[in-house]
C-alpha cells in the first residue's frame, strides 16, 4: 500500500486560519468562474 499511496499529498499539514480562509475563498472565486462559464455556453448554443 505504501508504494501506491503519495506521501506528499496525504500528509498532515499544519496551516493558520489565516491561510485556511484565503484558500477557501479562492477556491469559492475559481468555483463561481466555472459557473459563469458554464451559464455563458450553455446560452449562446
Amino acid at each position: 500500500m505504501i508504494a501506491l499511496r503519495n506521501p506528499k499529498s496525504h500528509e498532515n499539514i499544519a496551516i493558520t486560519k489565516d491561510d485556511a480562509m484565503r484558500r477557501l475563498i479562492f477556491a469559492s472565486m475559481l468555483m463561481f468562474r466555472l459557473d459563469e462559464v458554464v451559464v455563458t455556453s450553455d446560452s449562446i448554443s
